[in-house]
């Protein structure tokens, strides 16, 4: 698995920088903005990867802290 360095804003996908420029992008009043700066705030927000396992087809979880660019 692997997240891109051109995400939205030029950031890297998944990092601080690329939820915060989603969440602007979403709009102070939006219900999903309010709810991610709120895990953020309070420490709770949590990123990772969601892939198959080729060798099962099962679905798997992978916790990631992605660094900003």
């Amino acid at each position: 698995m692997s997240v891109s360095n051109k995400g939205a804003g030029d950031t890297r996908q998944m990092s601080s920088d690329w939820i915060d420029t989603l969440v602007q992008k979403l709009g102070q009043n939006s219900s999903v903005a309010k709810e991610i700066k709120a895990a953020q705030k309070n420490g709770k927000l949590k990123t990772g990867l969601v892939g198959v396992d080729k060798t099962n087809e099962k679905l798997i979880f992978v916790p990631v802290n992605i660094e900003n660019k």
